[in-house]
Order: structure tokens, then C-alpha cells, then sequence
């Protein structure tokens, strides 16, 4: 990180940084006014796993980014407001339990010979041909399966991702196209809220996506699993609709049901 001045702003739930960035930093020297070394940064408060303040200024411990510096002019102030803000939202690890079925399986995903998984009614398999036109929004890895259920202007989707031997810091489509794809037809972006889980069983580990605040609403969930030294993911989201309506807590369960049905081939 580079050391920068502004603002820092405490929100219901995160930190709102307004930044300019110094014109030098080591040895590199950044071209421009500070209106091109300017940056906006949100850091939630979910995303914070622990936090503090000492003589050197108050620190937040971020997830994925390490640990960050904050020099606030009243730092005893900053940071008593800092711990009350952020009481009870930060990052917590996920909680596993043991997934079940949840709706009567009604058929069978037979799109990879490495494995299989039970759907509830009205999914079906995407069509090959969409499928591998949808698949190169995930390069570098390879969209192995998929299954939809189309309900109006929704459609719930969960794909099966392959990762390869090396792991990445994502599993999913690499091109923000995604947001607006239907494996059908084109649609809005994907609504989707969720609690952050772990499910470890016979079924893959699976890890959701942490909610944001009612602005800021997640919009996946993931499941992870390695077999035969391979990494997978399996992604569950809606396409359609708006923002919270409930989409994505609809088509949940069918979700859980293929996770708790799926199995390995030798």
C-alpha cells in the first residue's frame, strides 16, 4: 500500500476513504495533479477481521489486503467510534454444518463423467452450445456443468467450474459480462443475498458470499471442492429481476439440495 492523505469517513457499516495518493513513493514517482493520484475506497466492515489503535494511530486488519494504517487527528475519538460502529459486523469465520437435501430430486446432472448431482424439478441442464459459448467468461478455467430453472424474468443458475492443480484468488467468470448474462437470453444483473456458511459433509465445502448492508447486497454464493488434485467451484446465482426481491432466497434451497446429493465418480 502507498501512504496517502484525505479523508476517512466511519459509515453504519465500513470505512469510507477519500485518498490522495503521495507523488512519490520509494523511488516512483507518479505523474499528474492530485486529481489523478485521487482514489475512493469503502472497506465494510464484514471485510475487517480485527481492529485497533495504539501510539502509531488506529489499524485495521482487512481481509485480502492485509493490514492498514489510519492517523486521524483525534485518534482516542476515531477509534471509540471505530469499536462502536463496528460491533458485531466484522468478518467472522464460517460456521459449517451439514448439508441435506432439502427439495425431492427430480433428475441428474450427466454433463462431466467426473461427477454427478440431483436437481429439484423444473432445472434442466443448459444446452452444450450455450454452455461452451457461456464457459469463455470463465478462462483461464473451464466451465465443466451448468444447470438453470427459468421463471419469468429470472433464471437461477449454478455452474460447475474447474480451477485446475494451482489455486486462484477467484473461481468464477473473469469479465464483468457476467452481470447481464441469462444462458437463454440477456437480463439484468444477478440479485442474490446470503449468510456466511460452510457446509462440509459428503458434499463440497461450501463458502457463501458475506452480505453486505441493504446497499450493498451479495450477489453468489460459492462452494469449493478439490478431488483427484483438481480444484472446483460450484456458483449459485439469479439473473433478473431487482435488487432484494427475494429471487435469490427462492431458488436457495434447490441450491443446498445439489450440494448435499453431489458425488464423486472413482
Amino acid at each position: 500500500m502507498a501512504p496517502a492523505t484525505g479523508e476517512a469517513v466511519l459509515t453504519d457499516d465500513g470505512v469510507q476513504l477519500y485518498l490522495v495518493v503521495a507523488p512519490k513513493v520509494g523511488r516512483t514517482q507518479i505523474k499528474g495533479g492530485p486529481s489523478d493520484r485521487s482514489a475512493e475506497l469503502h472497506i465494510p466492515f464484514r471485510l475487517i477481521g480485527r481492529c485497533g489503535s495504539d501510539q502509531r494511530g488506529v489499524w485495521l486488519e482487512v481481509v485480502g489486503r492485509g493490514t492498514m494504517w489510519l492517523l486521524p487527528r483525534d485518534r482516542g475519538e476515531f477509534g471509540q467510534w471505530l469499536a462502536h460502529l463496528s460491533h458485531g459486523k466484522t468478518w467472522q469465520p464460517p460456521v459449517q454444518v451439514t448439508m441435506q437435501a432439502s427439495s425431492p430430486v427430480a433428475g441428474w446432472c450427466q454433463q462431466d463423467l467426473r461427477f454427478t448431482f440431483g436437481f429439484p424439478q423444473r432445472w434442466v441442464q443448459a444446452p452444450p452450445h450455450a454452455l461452451a459459448d457461456y464457459g469463455r467468461l470463465f478462462a483461464p478455467s473451464v466451465l465443466r456443468a451448468g444447470v438453470v430453472e427459468s421463471a419469468g424474468e429470472w433464471e437461477a443458475q449454478v455452474f460447475v467450474i474447474d480451477n485446475g492443480q494451482q489455486p486462484r484468488q477467484t473461481a468464477g467468470p473473469t469479465s464483468s459480462s457476467w452481470r447481464r448474462r441469462s444462458l437463454t437470453r440477456r437480463t439484468s444483473h444477478p440479485t442474490a443475498r446470503s449468510r456466511s456458511r460452510a457446509w462440509a459433509a459428503n458434499s463440497p465445502r461450501c463458502c457463501e458470499v458475506t452480505p453486505g448492508s441493504r446497499a450493498r447486497p451479495s450477489t453468489a454464493a460459492m462452494a469449493r471442492s478439490s478431488h483427484a488434485g483438481t480444484l472446483y467451484a460450484l456458483w449459485y446465482g439469479v439473473v433478473g429481476g431487482t435488487t432484494a426481491d427475494g429471487s435469490y432466497e427462492n431458488w436457495l434451497p434447490a441450491f443446498h439440495t445439489m450440494l448435499a446429493t453431489w458425488h464423486w465418480y472413482a
